[in-house]
């Protein structure tokens, strides 16, 4: 969106991220290999806690973390629990900012602290132009990380879908837990 530029701080070149241009997707924070970009309340310690929090002591299994956009991804989530529809209680939410916000890292430290797999649903339209193939790039790269070091890649899954389709979120979760539970 324009809003990171390098500049010159004693004669050394940093990023400088001007606030009021931002849009706060998080999608530099992503793909900002040394982690210098952060996205102030999604840095990754906080995201680390919270799925640490979802997955310890955790009776139900598997456990399937759900990173989800914060649009349409939790509102078609927002939209089965309003119609009181059930999705699979092994399914744990945490919300993204956009799903283009999803890093490696986030998907490699749910499976590293215990997950069974992930899914990363984004919107079909992407209200930050273009969140979603960035999100279905990582997990592109995920799923053949996880065939090189001989997991099944099923264990990464991603999904775009617009709010009003609480129908595709729950069928889609309920696939994905089916697929883990063939695993096992």
């Amino acid at each position: 969106h324009g809003a990171i530029r390098m500049v010159s701080k004693d004669r050394n070149l940093m990023a400088e991220i001007n606030e009021a241009v931002c849009k706060g997707c998080g999608q530099c924070a992503a793909f900002c290999a040394p982690g210098a970009i952060q996205l102030r309340n999604y840095e990754p310690d906080l995201i680390l806690a919270q799925m640490e929090a979802l997955i310890k002591d955790n009776p139900i299994s598997p456990i399937i973390i759900g990173l989800i956009c914060e649009e349409c991804g939790y509102a078609a989530a927002i939209q089965a629990g309003v119609q009181k529809r059930q999705y699979p209680a092994n399914l744990h939410l945490l919300r993204m900012p956009c799903a283009g916000r999803v890093s490696l890292l986030d998907i490699f430290k749910a499976l590293e602290l215990g997950a069974d797999g992930v899914l990363v649903i984004g919107c079909l339209n992407c209200h930050y132009q273009d969140g979603n193939d960035r999100m279905l790039a990582q997990v592109s790269v995920a799923k053949s990380m996880l065939r090189q070091i001989g997991w099944a890649p099923e264990r990464v899954e991603g999904c775009l879908m617009i709010s009003a389709e609480p129908d595709q979120f729950i069928g889609t979760a309920t696939k994905m837990i089916a697929k883990i539970n063939e695993m096992a």
